[in-house]
Formats: structure tokens, C-alpha cells, sequence
């Protein structure tokens, strides 16, 4: 009965409800998902600005000390590797490099068999700088955590996963 109201006052056909109706939804969904974009950015810029904060006086911004805690393990990996381990552009990582390589924190020697990969290492100078950073920025993981609790983190890492997985760069399969 409505359905027939419908089609008679506003002179659509049934293809043309539907029609209507899909567009409302994916209209409905474009929405949600902007909502999603701008509240990841927010939630990003926030802790972003709060790290740098954290970070104050020490000459290291927190993208830097980004690339400090990727390679806070010992291990020398190629820049590259590093580039795939923080999604960042190779190109901005090189700049990164280039400035905690200027400041003693970092080494970049040649790869032993690739002579077009350079391998990353923290030096002692880049040790002992990381392990005092990560000391600073202690409250700030912390509050990470609580503001969700337990429960409600791991949740949200596993989200957080989804979102990360579904937004890379689809690999080639040929």
C-alpha cells in the first residue's frame, strides 16, 4: 500500500525507489567512513603532538624516534626493510637517516652483497639516547592503555590490524 503511494505521488517506479534507497545507504556508508578517516586522524595528530611533547629538549622528533625504536633490537636491517617495517616512504626515511646519521644515533654501512642497500644499525650513542626516550615517552604508552583497559586494547589492536591490513597496497599476484 505505501509502496503504491509512493510510486503514485512522486511518479517513481519501483526500480527508481530501490534505486533511491541504495544510494541513501551507500551515501549513509560514505559517511561512516569519512567519520572513521577523520577520527583515526584526530586519534594519530593527538598522540603525535603528545609524543612530540614528550620528546621536547631532546633533538629528536617522535618520527624519529620511530625509526630509533624500529631498530632498538640490534639488529641491522637494510633501509629498505625499515621502510616496510614503519609504512613510510623511502624516500622520507632516507631524510630521517640522513639527519640521526648526522647526530651519532644511527649507522648506515653497506650491505655486504648488495652494494645498493645500505644497512641500518643503531651506535652506542643511538642506544643510550633510545633507551632515555622511551624512558620520556613511558606515561604516554600508558595512557594509551588506560583510557581503554585491557580488554578494550586488545579489541582495539585487533581493529586497528583489520584497518592496517585492508588499507595496504594490494600485492601483485603476476
Amino acid at each position: 500500500m505505501a509502496h503504491a503511494f509512493v510510486r503514485g505521488r512522486l511518479g517513481l517506479t519501483a526500480a527508481g525507489i530501490v534505486s533511491i534507497i541504495f544510494k541513501m545507504i551507500r551515501t549513509r556508508t560514505n559517511q561512516r567512513g569519512h567519520e572513521i578517516a577523520i577520527a583515526l586522524r584526530r586519534a594519530y595528530l593527538g598522540m603525535h603532538r603528545r609524543a612530540n611533547a614528550a620528546l621536547v629538549g631532546s633533538g629528536v622528533t617522535a618520527d624519529q624516534f620511530v625509526v630509533l625504536n624500529a631498530l632498538s633490537d640490534g639488529r641491522a636491517v637494510t633501509q629498505q626493510e625499515l621502510a616496510g617495517a614503519l609504512s613510510t616512504d623511502p624516500n622520507t626515511l632516507r631524510a630521517m637517516l640522513v639527519i640521526l646519521d648526522r647526530k651519532n644515533l644511527i649507522r648506515r654501512d653497506p650491505h655486504p652483497t648488495d652494494r645498493r642497500a645500505r644497512l641500518v644499525t643503531l651506535t652506542e650513542e643511538g642506544e643510550r639516547v633510545h633507551a632515555c626516550l622511551w624512558s620520556a615517552t613511558d606515561a604516554l604508552r600508558h595512557s594509551l592503555v588506560s583510557v581503554l583497559g585491557e580488554a578494550d586494547t586488545e579489541l582495539f589492536l585487533s581493529l586497528l590490524q583489520r584497518f592496517e591490513k585492508a588499507m595496504s597496497p594490494k600485492e601483485s599476484t603476476a
